[in-house]
Order: C-alpha cells, then structure tokens, then sequence
C-alpha cells in the first residue's frame, strides 16, 4: 500500500514541479484501482491542481473519441475560442469532418495550455476500455508532454498503457491492511475488522460498508451483523 502511494504521489509532485509525469496502475477486477484513482484525485486537489476524469466503458469503445470528450467536458467552455474548433466538434460527438492528427495537436496544445495555468492531473479509469481514437490522442500527448505540468495516471486490468511506460501491479490488499485503514479514519476495530473481511481486498468496498454502519456499529458498541 505504501509503495502504490508513494509511486501516486510522487507522480503527482512531479508535474506540480513542471515536469509531466503519468504511471499506470493494473490488477485484477477488485483489488480498489478506482480507490486508488479516488486517492490520487483528493491528493492532486490538496496540491492545488486542475484534475479531470474519464472511464472507460464497453458500451462507448467503439465511439470515437467518447473518453477524450469526457476528459475535455469540464473545460467545455473554453472551447469557444476558434483555436479549439475541433476539439468542440468532438465534445459535441460532431465527427463528420473532424482529422484525427488536427485533434491530436489541439488536444495537445488545449491541455498543455491549461498545464501552464495551473497544474493538470488527467485520470483514466478502466483504459482498457477506452476508445482507440482517445488512446491514440492521449498517448500522442504524453509522449510530448515532457516540460508540461501534467500528471496522468492510468487503470487497467492489463499491464499495460499506451499513455505510460511505468506501472505499478496491485494485489488484494490484505484484510490487516485494510482493517488498520479504517481504524485511522475512526472504526472501532470489531467494526473494521468485520468490514475488512467482507471486502474482500477492496479498499474502496470496505469504506463504503463502514459508511453505512450506525455510530453505536462503528464504535463498537452494538453488534456487527454479518455482511454480504
């Protein structure tokens, strides 16, 4: 757990220091990629950065550029400027006379821009799933991105991204670890155990079980039923 932190954070610190940085976290369905992605999100925030999400999904794989336009959405009204003409074509799913390679460069150009006003953290859920036409843009960044306040950080049940060359695999995480987690955020320990357990090695499924105990539960003064 320490070590995926470490690695998380020193990617983020990297790009808040103007040298853009991206790592790919993979593992199996359950071992808390999406947590971790949620942890990345609070710690970017707390560095006063600029952070943007995209998850991949089967349903839009095969829609071009559906996951771009999704990382571009809270920047929509930017895309008024004539310069990003193209880039508003795609957040509008208007694909008729849109060049791949015009949308590469702006996409470029657009979030290395928004890097220099404030450090960019870009969070891609599941890239697996993505569309190829936004993998392809978002790699062509990366690649050219070197001088740019930029963190990206990819999840994937594969090991590997086409957005970064280092990776971090993660396991399960142990019902221990998980247990003295919730501890520190204030479960009494029957509670967290209890919670641990039925996780499963998913931190973000154990928080969300905490969350939905009684204050007695948590504290450990009233009885933990078995949880599904």
């Amino acid at each position: 757990m320490t070590i995926v932190h470490d690695r998380l954070t020193a990617t983020i610190d990297a790009a808040t220091g103007g040298r853009a940085s991206a790592i790919h976290l993979h593992g199996p369905r359950g071992c808390g990629k999406t947590w971790w992605l949620d942890q990345a999100a609070r710690y970017a925030t707390e560095h006063d950065m600029t952070v943007s999400r995209a998850r991949g999904s089967a349903e839009d794989g095969e829609l071009p550029f559906a996951a771009l336009s999704a990382l571009l959405a809270p920047f929509r009204d930017r895309l008024d400027d004539p310069a990003w003409t193209v880039l508003r074509q795609v957040v509008s799913f208007d694909h008729r006379h849109v060049d791949a390679f015009e949308v590469k460069i702006a996409a470029l150009q657009l979030l290395c821009a928004l890097a220099g006003e404030r450090p960019l953290c870009l969070l891609l859920d599941d890239i697996h799933l993505f569309d190829a036409a936004s993998t392809e843009v978002l790699a062509f960044t990366m690649r050219r991105a070197e001088a740019d306040s930029i963190a990206c950080i990819s999840t994937s049940t594969h090991d590997r991204s086409a957005t970064s060359t280092a990776t971090v695999r993660l396991d399960p995480m142990t019902a221990p670890s998980i247990s003295t987690m919730l501890v520190a955020r204030g479960l009494g320990h029957v509670a967290a155990a209890r919670c641990a357990e039925a996780a499963d090695g998913n931190p973000g499924i154990a928080i969300a079980l905490a969350a939905g105990l009684t204050e007695a539960q948590r504290a450990g003064y009233a009885p933990v039923a078995v949880l599904p």
